[in-house]
């Protein structure tokens, strides 16, 4: 049996840290079970793994699909992958799936924002040929006509 250096109690000869206090035991001359090694010499790449960057593919391509089905729920996801693409990329020029995420978003967002334009451009012109259907079929398509010719006499006398 052998003693603590660190709080004075007594331990097993064996023994790498201390049950009592937990500090390292090992004897000075004992030689390194590891090797330290230096900082990479300038010049060579190192390897980062980009695991965190999955995710916002993911988004980002399912943004993008739905932007042409439902353009709202494409413009959220593009949104999501787009910023999950900037966080990934931490500040950074954007590199691999990160530059795929970004891309794929930046064409999400326009895409599912004119897609919802046109769909309530088409809605409104259903809707307003709707209104015009229901006026005649109620019959009144004598006043229909007559406001529309008093509406174009109109026009024209501001014109002349």
């Amino acid at each position: 049996m052998t003693f603590c250096p660190h709080c004075g109690k007594e331990i097993f000869d064996n023994s790498v840290f201390c049950k009592y206090c937990g500090q390292k035991v090992v004897p000075a001359d004992a030689p390194e079970e590891y090797q330290v090694v230096d900082e990479p010499a300038a010049g060579k790449e190192t390897y980062e793994p980009s695991e965190p960057q999955k995710n916002n593919l993911v988004f980002s391509i399912v943004g993008l699909a739905l932007a042409v089905v439902v353009p709202l729920a494409g413009l959220i996801m593009s949104i999501i992958g787009k910023k999950k693409a900037k966080e990934n990329a931490g500040g950074e020029p954007f590199t691999g799936k990160n530059k795929i995420a970004n891309i794929l978003s930046t064409i999400g967002i326009p895409v599912s924002i004119a897609n919802m334009v046109i769909r309530a451009i088409v809605i409104a012109w259903v809707v307003f040929w709707c209104a015009i259907a229901a006026i005649l079929a109620a019959g009144g398509a004598r006043e229909f006509g007559n406001a529309v010719l008093t509406s174009l006499q109109s026009f024209v006398n501001l014109i002349h």
